[in-house]
């Protein structure tokens, strides 16, 4: 019976290590994906930006022509 103790306390700290772990660093990879996101977001709209400014300079160019 002792063995069978010893051997889930074995099994049982590694897993309660790796919960409790899991627990401290998930919002701080909740945080980091939403920021990501964010950060893609904003990069989409700036290249939409830098499209339609290109796009803008274009026309400016070969009208000035």
């Amino acid at each position: 019976m002792q063995q069978a103790k010893a051997l889930k306390d074995k099994v049982d700290t590694p897993r309660h290590k790796e919960v409790v772990l899991k627990e401290h660093v998930q919002p701080w990879i909740d945080t980091t994906f939403t920021i990501t996101v964010n950060i893609e977001g904003n990069l989409i709209h700036i290249q939409g930006m830098h499209a339609q400014i290109q796009g803008s300079t274009l026309d400016i160019e070969v009208t000035e022509e």
